[in-house]
């Protein structure tokens, strides 16, 4: 058996020559008929693991090591970041102007009064700067925020009373338009001076018209209906129709009960 070979080998002392040092063996699939016929995919070949490999001999301890410093940890897979995510200190340079900025910006201006009333002398991203100069910087931003706001909420002052104007204004306005429509209906040049066009009349062939008429006829004499003359015609004949002479009561026989059996 070849491991009590080896072990009685190893008691006794002897030593294999470095030439015969097994070997990492890397298992390769198959590329031949049968594994392009039974899979459409391309056969990828097996690395050994690390587990495996650590079997190997003593004499490559070596080379674990230098795979495993040039591949970096091989424990569980590591997780893909998108090329567009956006690193945090990334994200703090471009972050846009807030409420949280602002907040922030406003305490270091309070914080650099209290703290540092002598300007000192700063080194911020390789640049060489004040407190007095952050100060200043800080305060430009704070200001010109306040101005933003200032200028939104007039904005929105002055969208609310146009608002409130023109909706006063629309009723005379589309009856100023009747009546110049009125007024000046058939003169198209007059309308143009009020930014007008003619009204556009529909013009109606005959024979629609009549062919309308006649299916109105029609389902009014279908379905009984009538309009509002036609119906004060109906209430005024009901009207003059003297009333029905009541219909005299008649009276009922008395029918005698009939008289008991004797058992």
């Amino acid at each position: 058996m070849k491991p009590a070979a080896d072990a009685t080998k190893l008691e006794a002392g002897v030593t294999k020559p470095a030439s015969s040092v097994a070997k990492p063996k890397v298992e390769r699939a198959r590329t031949g008929s049968r594994t392009a016929k039974s899979s459409p995919r391309r056969a990828r070949p097996r690395v050994a693991s690390v587990h495996t490999l650590s079997r190997a001999h003593e004499g490559q301890d070596d080379f674990l090591s230098q795979s495993a410093a040039s591949s970096g940890p091989m424990i569980g897979r590591t997780k893909r970041r998108h090329p567009n995510t956006v690193t945090s200190p990334e994200r703090e340079t471009t972050m846009k102007r807030s409420a949280k900025l602002i907040s922030m910006l406003t305490g270091f201006v309070a914080g650099m009064a209290k703290h540092y009333a002598t300007p000192a002398s700063l080194t911020l991203n390789d640049a060489a700067t004040t407190t007095h100069d952050l100060a200043t910087a800080f305060q430009a931003v704070i200001d010109a925020d306040e101005a933003v706001k200032a200028a939104d909420a007039k904005r929105s002052a002055a969208v609310a009373a146009a608002n409130a104007l023109a909706e006063g204004a629309m009723p005379e306005a589309k009856a100023f338009k009747e009546f110049v429509f009125a007024t000046f209906g058939s003169n198209p040049a007059t309308l143009a001076d009020f930014d007008l066009q003619p009204r556009k009349v529909a013009v109606v062939p005959t024979a629609v018209r009549s062919a309308a008429a006649k299916k109105a006829a029609a389902t009014r004499k279908a379905l009984n209906t009538m309009g509002s003359k036609q119906k004060r015609i109906a209430k005024k004949e009901l009207a003059a129709q003297p009333p029905a002479a009541p219909t005299p009561a008649t009276a009922e026989p008395i029918v005698p009960a009939p008289a008991p059996t004797k058992a």
